[in-house]
């Protein structure tokens, strides 16, 4: 529900003209990027342009009303967020504790250099990537997961519609809400695919606007048959791209698909592999292997010298499962590759069965 929350307030500030003149709707608008927030902080963002968009709308009524209107809907907002807004202060005035919904301000790092790079240093490892990430974020709509290279070409003559009339409403709600997730992820120094869903309902109406102003140009030609071909034409196109749309689609949901199905057949050679009271070490496949596997599970990335110790003192069979060269690759001279050198080191580590990309691993404790 991430997604149409925030629409939805977008709308309500956005698609109706008396949106300024009711409270109601602005008091619904930010109670519904409020209730987004809830599940992706990355959400204030998108509060930054609705409340200067609001404050301008507020600003032309008279000052009771607009004291009175924006109140309201700060109280709104504040009421959805308190579960979760005292919290996260307490966690950034004392970083050292880990609170709910508060642990990613902890580690997030912004720069806006980071747009130029492609390697980033992390409390995910090192994070090595093709394109640098300002490039990247700027490509993604036109991914065939998001508008496919034909429906995205549609977010320039759109851009361009908006900016020529310079209004506030689009300027704000429309640009400044893409603009502002698109400054942010390409600041940040990680690529994830779901991260651009947080801008992705103003690219579409960016879309449709452009779509519009296409049509507008083509009624302008004066000849009827070259008209009715240029539409015809047109049409063809836009449901190309939206076939192209549902395919990408449909690759998407089969990969998530399919990799559900090759980590639960991993989960059950690991079964199969190993005692019913064994204890296993794991990397990467850790939570999927708690709740499917019936097996006792360590994460790897949170042990130390003393708690792989008492493991390996225990009397139950121990085992490893990690995909060794992302260890070295990826997480140098950080927990999951320090704990399997640590391994190595204190303990015999024979080999079970490969378990692409995993490596199943017997451990005793006899070096």
């Amino acid at each position: 529900m991430r997604l149409p929350l925030p629409a939805h307030g977008h709308w309500r500030c956005y698609g109706r003209r008396d949106a300024h003149r009711s409270g109601v709707w602005l008091m619904v608008a930010s109670g519904a990027v409020a209730y987004a927030l809830l599940t992706r902080w990355a959400y204030a963002l998108v509060a930054v342009p609705f409340t200067a968009y609001a404050l301008l709308a507020l600003a032309q009524r008279g000052r009771s009303v607009a004291i009175r209107h924006g109140l309201a809907a700060a109280a709104v907002a504040l009421i959805v967020l308190a579960p979760v807004l005292a919290p996260a202060i307490r966690s950034l005035a004392s970083p050292g504790n880990d609170l709910p919904f508060a642990v990613d301000l902890q580690v997030y790092s912004w720069s806006p250099l980071n747009a130029l790079r492609r390697q980033f240093v992390t409390a995910d490892g090192l994070l090595s990537y093709r394109w640098p990430n300002g490039l990247w974020y700027a490509l993604a709509p036109a991914h065939r997961f998001y508008f496919t290279p034909l429906l995205a070409p549609l977010l320039i003559p759109g851009l361009w519609a908006v900016i020529r009339r310079r209004a506030a409403a689009p300027l704000f709600l429309l640009i400044g809400w893409a603009a502002a997730i698109f400054v942010f992820h390409a600041g940040a120094p990680w690529q994830n695919f779901r991260f651009n869903l947080a801008h992705l309902p103003p690219l579409a109406i960016l879309a449709a606007v452009g779509v519009e102003l296409i049509v507008l140009w083509l009624t302008r030609v004066k000849r009827p048959v070259l008209r009715r071909l240029a539409l015809a034409a047109l049409a063809l196109y836009l449901l190309a791209g939206m076939a192209l749309m549902a395919r990408g689609g449909w690759a998407l949901t089969r990969g998530f698909v399919e990799r559900k199905e090759h980590d639960l057949a991993l989960v059950q050679r690991v079964q199969d592999l190993t005692p019913p009271d064994a204890q296993v070490l794991a990397f990467g496949l850790t939570l999927t292997l708690q709740h499917y596997a019936d097996r006792t599970i360590y994460e790897l990335y949170y042990q130390d010298e003393a708690s792989l110790a008492a493991l390996l003192a225990a009397e139950q069979p121990l085992y490893l499962l990690l995909d060794i060269a992302n260890a070295a690759s990826q997480w140098t001279g950080l927990p999951p590759q320090e704990n399997y050198r640590w391994l190595q080191e204190h303990a015999d580590l024979v080999k079970v069965a490969d378990l692409p990309p995993l490596t199943l691993f017997e451990i005793s404790d006899t070096p």
